[in-house]
């Protein structure tokens, strides 16, 4: 009997998605009109609207200046990118205000509320607010590069099974004009809200799990998943239908839609699949077998596995504690990612360097499960994308959709990730959607207190779509460490956050770091136009405890070019204590200045606004990378002209032309190249 329901409620939610037109509210307001989280209203209004709609605000009374504003339940207006609307003027007397639904727009509804705020001319009531059904979009014919096809959309709080022989199966399955033809390759993605913590959804031909990524996701709050259709699921969904199964917790569904792959179908261009299936032992891909080849052929379909592509293995079922080995047979690999620990369903990928590529070559390539267990259901060899997508130097910490705080705590699992990535000069980049002009992020530790070496410590981010990086120093990385970093989202924020990454620092042969013998008392990025201080608290503390007559005070730069100059200013007067040495020579790296006890006096005043101030003009772009305390002053071109002059093969030396052994840590140069041992 709960399936029979359950089906007839689609079937007349179908019916009610047709009518003409929708009334969403309906009386006389001579107020603002708010459809606020939470409250019937939004709940109506988001149970009767979708992309391509048109929403019908009726009003009375309007005079020449009398104006509406689209806002949210904040009070924020929401950018005509989003709404479309091209004027907020209202024709005067009685009218109607149109607007049509764009699915950014309703995303923005949904967790920000809208508001119809009478703006100008306050003199006319609000009406009736309607929802009329726009034209239906075509979705793309079976084998066209790209579409999203709707299959169901609705609210239900129960599992949802797409039987045989029922309409939205032959939606499902079917070849003609608005059918999916799902097909290996496709992505099926279903939408929810509501969902409490824990819950998960099982993805299953009627009772049977699938096997593909992401069929067995675990979710909470409001949002989204989605599951990549193998050849085996296609079949077993061809002969069982496919059931959503609320298998912990509880959820609302809202929709469920296929996602045609691009480029003509299937796989990505840069994804080329070496394996596919399940297996609960480990995999070992011989030299001269049929997936060696396809690993390093290169023939069309086939991987040409060469240097900075990664490889990544997708599982199910693996128990906490699992661990994935990665080796030229039993020799263990030494690029990043080739030992990682796993639990639950997921995947890994791990980067190719020159030293491990050479050893797969030779000896194959094995997945061996070293502790616990799991079941592999895929390899697949990424290329990296050109103009475009995450570098082969960017690492995925977490994606979603969230418009709470991002917190990265000491005990949680993205917490662990993190730590296990980041690493002193490494980047931590954010991204996100709909920032409004003013939005800020702020990044604290597990008491709530801004991280004391991120600077800045409470950025303003750009309105819109974007995202936002920080070069994590030794310092903030000691901190993050310790305390764990949270992005906080001010509760008046606009925007939502859509992932987070770390991009690891590869330094340029070229750039110049300091030396061993210096004393690093900031490092970061920073433009010249804005500045580094040492103006507060125990940076400035430390700052001055370390400045000494006859020192030198560096500067590690980037990116000058003619016309850049440096200045060092005492924030008491604001005057310079540099003036003799302003000038900066294209595609220097270093400024090197001697200390004086006039300029430590200068700084050092000791009561009121003291310090120092390192900044550029306010047309100069250059970068800011560290400051430094050094007993000699540093002279760049020196160390350039001994290797201009002179090569020892495969042997290693330090910036200042000692010979040290192989495993030295931080910049060494090998055959006259300068490289970064971690």
């Amino acid at each position: 009997m709960k399936k029979f329901t359950l089906t007839l409620g689609l079937l007349l939610f179908a019916v009610i998605g047709i009518k003409a037109e929708v009334v969403i509210w309906e009386g006389t307001q001579a107020g603002n009109l708010d459809f606020k989280v939470g409250e019937d209203l939004h709940t109506t209004l988001m149970n009767n609207v979708k992309a391509g709609d048109v929403l019908n605000i009726s009003y009375t009374g309007a005079g020449s200046e009398s104006k509406l504003w689209l806002q949210d339940s904040d009070w924020t207006t929401y950018d005509n990118s989003v709404t479309g609307a091209t004027t907020d003027i209202l024709t005067p007397g009685n009218g109607v205000y149109t607007v049509t639904m764009s699915q950014e727009f309703i995303d923005g509804i949904k967790t920000r509320g809208l508001k119809l705020r009478r703006g100008g001319e306050t003199t006319y009531s609000f009406t009736k607010v309607t929802v009329t059904a726009g034209a239906t979009p075509q979705p793309d014919e079976p084998g066209s590069d790209t579409g999203i096809i709707t299959i169901w959309e609705g609210t239900s709080a129960e599992s949802i099974y797409i039987a045989p022989g029922s309409d939205l199966y032959n939606k499902l399955i079917g070849d003609a004009s608005g059918q999916a033809n799902l097909a290996t390759g496709d992505k099926i993605k279903f939408y929810y809200t509501g969902a409490e913590e824990g819950t998960e959804i099982w993805l299953q031909a009627n009772w049977d799990g699938l096997s593909g990524e992401g069929s067995m996701p675990s979710i909470s709050g409001d949002g989204s998943c989605e599951f990549y259709i193998n050849e085996a699921d296609l079949a077993k969904i061809k002969e069982a239908g496919l059931r959503f199964r609320i298998g912990k917790g509880s959820c609302t569904f809202t929709k469920i839609e296929v996602v045609k792959p691009q480029q003509g179908g299937g796989q990505s261009a840069d994804e080329i699949t070496i394996w596919e299936g399940t297996s609960t032992e480990s995999i070992y891909i011989a030299p001269g077998s049929d997936l060696y080849n396809k690993l390093f052929g290169d023939a069309s379909g086939q991987a040409n596995l060469a240097t900075g592509d990664k490889i990544k293995f997708y599982y199910t079922g693996a128990e906490e504690g699992t661990e994935i080995w990665l080796q030229a047979n039993w020799d263990g690999l030494s690029g990043e990612g080739s030992m990682p620990s796993i639990s639950g369903d997921g995947s890994c990928e791990f980067y190719i360097n020159e030293a491990d590529l050479a050893k797969i070559k030779e000896a194959g390539l094995r997945f061996r499960i070293g502790k616990g267990s799991c079941t592999f259901t895929k390899i697949e060899v990424v290329k990296p994308q050109q103009g475009g997508g995450q570098s082969a130097d960017e690492i995925t910490i977490w994606e979603g959709a969230s418009t709470e705080s991002l917190r990265f705590w000491p005990g949680s699992t993205n917490y662990d990730l993190l730590v296990a990535k980041l690493g002193a000069m490494d980047i931590i980049k954010f991204y996100y959607t709909g920032a409004a002009e003013g939005d800020q992020v702020w990044f604290q530790n597990n008491e709530w207190n801004n991280l004391a070496n991120i600077d800045p410590a409470t950025p303003t981010i750009a309105a819109g779509d974007g995202s936002y990086e920080f070069t994590v120093n030794e310092k903030a990385l000691a901190e993050i460490v310790e305390k764990g970093i949270m992005l906080r989202r001010p509760n008046s924020s606009s925007y939502t956050f859509t992932k987070v990454v770390v991009v690891k620092y590869v330094p340029d042969a070229s750039v110049i770091v300091p030396g061993d013998d210096e004393t690093v008392l900031w490092s970061g990025s920073v433009k010249a136009n804005s500045g580094k201080a040492f103006r507060y608290g125990d940076e400035r503390a430390n700052f001055i405890a370390a400045l000494s007559v006859g020192k030198f005070l560096n500067v590690y730069m980037s990116d000058v070019v003619e016309g850049n100059q440096i200045y060092f200013k005492d924030v008491t007067t604001w005057g310079w204590l540099n003036e003799d040495k302003l000038n900066l020579t294209p595609g220097q790296q270093v400024y090197s200045y001697q200390i004086t006890q006039d300029m430590i006096d200068k700084i050092n005043v000791g009561s009121g606004d003291y310090g120092l101030l390192i900044q550029g003009k306010s047309t100069d772009e250059y970068e800011i990378r560290y400051v430094t305390i050094s007993d000699k002053e540093i002279v760049t071109d020196i160390i350039s002209d001994m290797w201009n002059e002179v090569q020892y093969d495969n042997q290693y030396f330090n910036l200042k032309g000692q010979r040290v052994n192989a495993n030295t840590k931080g910049l060494i140069i090998v055959n006259g190249k300068k490289f970064f041992n971690k």
